[in-house]
């Protein structure tokens, strides 16, 4: 499994949003689940220069 997750848009409030989201992968087998969960941050604002 290679998730991905893209953000398009920079934030624009702080206050409705911090720009954190929380990643959780859940799976069962055998009749055992586990899981697991990561938590990721969108940079504020990033630039690029168009000779990079």
């Amino acid at each position: 499994m290679e998730p991905g997750v893209e953000a398009t848009d920079v934030i624009r409030d702080p206050a409705k949003w911090d720009g954190r989201a929380v990643i959780r992968l859940t799976t069962t087998s055998a009749g055992r689940t586990s899981s697991d969960s990561v938590t990721l941050g969108d940079a504020p604002l990033l630039t690029q220069h168009h000779l990079q």
